[in-house]
This record gives C-alpha cells, sequence and structure tokens, in this order.
C-alpha cells in the first residue's frame, strides 16, 4: 500500500527538489535565510509544522513564486511573496 503524503511532505520534497536544481547547499540556505539547518531540515522532511515566515525565507533564494490569488479568476492583483516582502520590510522597525 503506498503510504500517503501530507502537504508538509510534498511541500518539502518540492522544496529539496529546487534546492538540488539550484546546486545549493542547506549551508547556502541558512546562511540566505537565517534560518537554523534544524529548521530548514524539518521543512524539507514535512516533519512538523512551520510558519507562513519560514515557507517565505525559503521561497526567497529557491527562486520560487508563491502567491495568493482569487481561485474563480477574478482580475485583482494576487499577493505574491516579494510584495509581501516589501510589505514586511517597510513595516518592519529594525531596518
Amino acid at each position: 500500500m503506498d503510504k500517503i503524503q501530507s502537504a508538509r511532505e510534498v511541500i518539502g520534497e518540492y522544496l529539496d527538489r529546487v534546492r538540488k536544481d539550484l546546486g545549493l547547499s542547506f549551508y547556502d540556505l541558512k546562511i540566505k535565510t537565517g534560518l537554523s539547518h534544524h529548521q530548514i531540515m524539518s521543512v524539507f522532511k514535512g516533519n512538523k509544522s512551520y510558519t507562513i515566515d519560514t515557507l517565505l525565507k525559503l521561497s526567497l533564494p529557491l527562486n520560487l513564486y508563491i502567491f495568493f490569488g482569487n481561485k474563480e479568476g477574478k482580475k485583482d492583483q494576487p499577493l505574491d511573496v516579494d510584495h509581501m516582502k516589501r510589505i514586511m520590510d517597510k513595516n518592519d522597525p529594525e531596518l
């Protein structure tokens, strides 16, 4: 019987495949994201839940396009990761 994968496992496998295709090491991701090796491995293995912030931090160096848009094809602007990052940077008092 085939094992049923969770959404976390499917996403983790995809992110790891993209990482390998780009030739990035876990150390590269650690430096580029500020995440710990343990956090990165947990996401890639789908072991535990993670925050949207963690997913977004990983999507940037992996050059992934994550967006939220209306499924029915309305013409409103999708909320993509680049737009979210600009908003976060603008609102971050430490920047």
